[in-house]
């Protein structure tokens, strides 16, 4: 049977068109990255895998189930998390959450004492159980929602940009889950560090349409060597060869390491400039670097 199959797949929302003609086909199953930079459309495809939304156009299959038929069959193989907007009941602890979307699933009590405790130590948060949601970190919260996502043990887990807002460690800690879970993940990110531990195959969205789709470490080769170079400016008028403007006081290059020295050199003694920023290629880079490069 296809993992998942996607043809020729759009969804307006009246006049806006959030997906244009997406096709995608892995027939393996494996670990997914939906990317993209803001508005690019990752959350949409994943609300269409996950059943919550319709296409407008096209055909989705996801274990040969069409999603948005919602069959039992396909909801029990699943399961889908926005730490963004959560689920949880903030009033009881997080034991008890547990208990509850457990129970929705057919557990009894000791399978789902059993997997809680295990999944808790997993991430750290074991001591966290009885406490009330509300009493709990972000961070903390977003590892409860995860593990009452996989008590009953889905085929696979949607995650829409399950790492805002968290600290290094705890999207860490997180990476090293999925690393070790058998559950197939799709993952929404507008970041792509960290995911190369865990991910397979990406698809590459920009305004809607598949900019790439394949493996990651073939996409990753385009920008390997490289950094994004960040520059604030206090004149928006300012020309900088080589670099584009990514906002009213901002501009950005990809650069090579070798040469980010010399670049520094020239650019530290423009009075223009306010501060300088080196960091890890960024996916409006790699999009660039894909269409125009």
């Amino acid at each position: 049977m296809v993992f998942i199959e996607i043809n020729r797949l759009s969804k307006y929302y009246k006049d806006f068109c959030a997906l244009r003609q997406i096709t995608y086909i892995q027939e393996k199953e494996g670990n997914i990255a939906i990317l993209g930079p803001n508005g690019s459309g990752k959350s949409t495809l994943l609300k269409i895998l996950s059943g919550i939304l319709h296409p407008s156009e096209g055909e989705v299959k996801v274990f040969g189930f069409r999603p948005y038929e919602k069959k039992k069959s396909y909801l029990l193989k699943i399961s889908y998390v926005n730490p963004q907007k959560t689920r949880l009941i903030f009033d009881v602890s997080a034991m008890d959450n547990l208990y509850l979307f457990g129970s929705a699933y057919g557990l009894s009590f000791k399978e789902i004492k059993t997997r809680a405790e295990k999944l808790s130590t997993m991430l750290g948060v074991e001591h966290k159980l009885q406490s009330p949601v509300r009493n709990l970190s972000f961070g903390e919260r977003v590892k409860i929602e995860l593990i009452t996502a996989l008590l009953h043990a889905p085929d696979l887990l949607l995650l829409d940009e399950p790492f805002v807002g968290l600290d290094f460690m705890a999207r860490k800690t997180l990476q090293d889950l999925f690393v070790q879970t058998k559950t197939n993940v799709i993952i929404t990110s507008h970041l792509i560090d960290g995911l190369t531990s865990f991910v397979e195959n990406v698809i590459l969205l920009n305004r809607g349409e598949v900019v790439y789709a394949g493996r990651l470490e073939r996409m990753y080769e385009r920008v390997k060597g490289k950094k994004t170079v960040i520059l604030y400016v206090n004149d928006e008028t300012i020309y900088l060869p080589g670099f584009i403007k990514r906002g009213k006081w901002e501009y950005g290059a990809l650069v090579e390491e070798d040469k980010i020295g010399d670049l520094y050199s020239s650019l530290v003694s423009n009075s223009s400039i306010e501060k300088i920023e080196i960091r890890s290629p960024e996916i409006e880079d790699i999009i660039g670097e894909l269409l125009f490069g």
